[in-house]
């Protein structure tokens, strides 16, 4: 059975935001860090759905 590899918050924010940022193409991104791109697809959407709980406390 294969073993699931973890990977910190902080981690998968920075290759998220080198992808958004177009620092890395996510083929890129995807080769030097051995994920498939499908992973980096999943983090990239999970990140920009999530991205506006970041300002949900804010007082206007």
């Amino acid at each position: 059975m294969a073993k699931h590899r973890k990977f910190t918050p902080e981690y998968k924010a920075r290759i998220v935001l080198e992808i958004l940022t177009e620092q890395k193409s996510l083929a890129q991104a995807s080769r030097e860090q051995g994920l498939k791109d499908s992973v980096l697809s999943r983090w990239k959407k999970e990140f920009i759905e999530r991205s506006p709980m970041l300002f949900e406390n804010e007082s206007p």
